[in-house]
């Protein structure tokens, strides 16, 4: 027999089982001791001579839910208990037979296509509980948005592709349990089966729970998004309750008010509703489209990762920005790769059936038809042709080059026809569930812990004024590091500088280090942080230290309008000279990024956001 575990959930957890024979249900249910509180035995094709008060008096610690939804049965051969309840349709009143148990009192819609009044039906259900009772609902909702909670069911949920998120949902609002069910014998369409709600929800649901969710058209049902999440999070936050669920979605105006009822902590976003996702957000992406969104109180921050995880796959097989890039397709996925790649110089082009939807992109844009695919070495398909719903080729019988590399962003089915004709061809072929496992990787950082920014450059490049306005922008903690070091020690930099330059730079480098273990920020450091060798170390091993590159004349300008203390006998611009001689080194070997601070300060900002969230 299978052996579950017994988790924080469990108290939380009904699993419906169909009755075969005596024998096996007791089985099962020995190996479900402490694993769930309650078991609803469906008796649809019991056997007659099923002892039913048998195993009722031999499984105290089990509640139990009598049900046969084929044909109800006006009687049970067992004893009453606080330990029984009887599942009774609300289509026709309770027998007399039946009034000595709790009930149940059950409606369940049909299909999909039935429209049914359901604040009616809610009425029903209430006006015939009796103490000890419960109301049970059960809609039919494909789309999450048209799921409708009532707060005076005490089990409301849904079948269809909605499911899951109607039944965490349903937790959430203090549901007494959560039907599940045994692997591959579903009792209701789009349950949980047990070992996957045991695994997923170690902690169980409720008011601490993050609840989290990938959304798209029907067929997100089938993303693998849900297990990479959960399985990332119980080895990072073992402790956490948490909950990430598929979220099929047709009317994103209604959509959105489930995002606000709900409070999701975050969201993956799919194809069709890209361009959706960073036209919600109240801070976008950057890149036209996103495929993330992140909670920061009140609001979202798109972002996309499309691009990241495109590019961090072709460089696990040997891709640098020095190859030539070929995107085929100009949907969000590919707008986000795109605009990804421009932004870390990579030399890319686009060809599309329609060429003119992103005539406006930035790059060489071509027809499918009269693209040469011998002036490319490296080619991303980034279309949903070729996938289980679109089966297909974008370019049937056209050769790659040989030694290329061929990316596929379709992952389901896992090597796709396109993919086969590159790997004939001799090119590599990657998977797109490689690229799948790179996006996933941003998200999850962005989600737990995203590394501080951290702001380099010469005096007066502006790290303190684009530093807190960039905060600002992003609703972030900013900390600046002299003044930092001005409130705790009580001492002026440039008197410190002057009278004990090792000592400041010792302190300096010992605040460094304790800023940069604050994820989610803003720093701006002093213009001269890079001359210390142990600072150097920490800004070398931080993943997002960003230069502020300056002119010398624009530096030279900003200091003669708000002057400072001199740093050298040197006049003001012989002083610059010097000084930016001498840390040019130390800022290229520390810095991941730069940024032109000598632009208009909304376009640095522009530029040091794009560099921070992607």
């Amino acid at each position: 027999m299978v052996e579950y575990v017994q988790t924080e959930l469990s108290s939380q957890l009904a699993l419906s089982i169909f009755v075969e024979n005596e024998d096996l249900l007791r089985q099962q249910l020995d190996a479900l001791n402490g694993v769930v509180a309650t078991v609803e035995l469906r008796l649809d094709n019991a056997p007659l001579q099923l002892q039913l008060n048998a195993i009722v008096e031999g499984y105290t610690n089990f509640n139990f839910i009598l049900c046969n939804r084929a044909a109800p049965q006006v009687d049970y051969k067992v004893d009453a208990s606080e330990q029984v309840f009887v599942d009774w349709p609300n289509d026709s009143a309770l027998p007399a037979t039946l009034e000595r148990f709790r009930v149940i009192h059950s409606w369940h819609a049909h299909d999909a296509q039935t429209k049914y009044d359901l604040a009616k039906i809610a009425d029903d259900l209430v006006a015939v509980r009796r103490k000890g009772d419960l109301c049970k609902m059960v809609q039919w909702c494909d789309y999450v948005e048209d799921f409708e909670l009532y707060a005076d069911i005490d089990l409301c949920f849904a079948q269809g592709a909605a499911a899951k998120f109607s039944r965490i949902v349903s937790l959430l609002n203090e549901a007494p349990f959560m039907y599940v069910c045994l692997p591959q014998l579903q009792t209701a369409v789009g349950q949980f089966d047990l070992p996957t709600a045991t695994q997923y929800f170690a902690n169980g649901i409720g008011p601490q729970t993050d609840l989290c969710g990938v959304v798209g058209d029907i067929n997100v049902v089938t993303s693998q998004s849900p297990q990479l999440w959960h399985t990332a999070m119980a080895e990072a936050q073992p402790q956490q309750s948490f909950a990430y669920v598929p979220l099929p979605v047709a009317n994103l105006e209604s959509f959105q008010e489930i995002i606000q009822a709900c409070q999701f902590k975050a969201l993956s976003v799919t194809n069709p509703y890209k361009g959706w996702a960073d036209s919600y957000a109240a801070v976008a992406s950057g890149f036209g489209t996103a495929n993330f969104l992140l909670s920061s109180g009140d609001d979202y921050h798109a972002f996309s990762t499309d691009g990241v995880g495109a590019l961090q796959a072709l460089a696990n097989h040997g891709f640098t920005p020095n190859h030539k890039l070929l995107v085929i397709g100009n949907g969000g996925a590919a707008q986000s790769v795109v605009q990804f790649a421009l932004h870390n110089q990579v030399e890319v082009s686009v060809c599309a059936r329609r060429p003119q939807l992103s005539a406006d992109w930035g790059c060489p844009n071509y027809s499918l038809t009269e693209v040469e695919l011998n002036h490319f070495d490296t080619f991303i398909q980034a279309t949903s042709l070729g996938s289980e719903q679109q089966p297909g080729c974008i370019l049937p019988g056209i050769d790659l080059p040989a030694d290329a590399l061929a990316l596929d962003m379709v992952y389901r089915p896992a090597e796709t026809e396109w993919l086969q004709q590159a790997r004939e061809c001799g090119a590599t072929a990657i998977m797109g569930v490689e690229m799948l496992f790179e996006q996933f990787q941003s998200q999850f950082e962005l989600f737990n812990a995203r590394p501080a920014l951290v702001l380099i450059g010469m005096r007066a490049s502006g790290k303190s004024t684009l530093g807190q306005q960039l905060a600002d922008t992003l609703q972030l903690p900013f900390l600046d590091l002299d003044q930092l070091l001005e409130d705790q020690h009580q001492r002026k930099i440039n008197e410190w500088l002057s009278s004990d330059a090792a000592s400041f730079r010792e302190c300096e480098s010992e605040m460094l280090a304790a800023a940069l273990q604050s994820p989610n920020c803003i720093i701006a450091t002093g213009g001269g942080v890079v001359e210390n060798e142990e600072s150097r170390a920490l800004l070398e091993q931080h993943p997002k230290v960003l230069l502020l590159e300056c002119d010398r004349a624009t530096l030279q300008q900003r200091q003669q309008q708000n002057t400072r203390p001199p740093l050298t006998q040197h006049q003001l611009g012989q002083e610059i000279a010097v000084i930016d001689a001498r840390r040019q080194e130390w800022y290229a070997q520390c810095a991941d990024g730069q940024v032109d601070s000598s632009l208009s300060i909304a376009e640095s900002i522009e530029q040091a956001r794009v560099f921070f969230i992607n």
